[in-house]
């Protein structure tokens, strides 16, 4: 962290600003969940270029996302019981 001489403001990796790597973490979970508007996508895909810091971050997030779906998501639904929920659907849906 640095304050940028110009302005006095304090600044992150070279001139982005801290404001601007706050926004960032916030929105680095809605990447993750592919939960972001196209302009917000391109705006943070930028700044993760440009951010070491913020881009760690990131890559930490999606690790430990990996490894909660790894872990949470490992078993399957048998597939006789699969089969049953899929018909019972069906039988439910046929008046829709």
């Amino acid at each position: 962290m640095t304050t940028n001489s110009n302005d006095d403001r304090e600044t992150c990796c070279g001139d982005l600003s801290l404001e601007e790597c706050h926004k960032a973490m916030e929105q680095l979970d809605e990447l993750l969940d592919r939960d972001i508007t196209p302009d917000d996508r391109i705006v943070l895909e930028k700044h993760l270029r440009l951010c070491d810091h913020c881009t760690e971050e990131y890559d930490l997030r999606s690790k430990a996302q990996e490894i909660l779906r790894a872990k949470l998501c490992g078993d399957r639904c048998p597939d006789k019981l699969r089969a049953s929920i899929s018909a019972l659907i069906h039988e439910e849906c046929e008046g829709c």
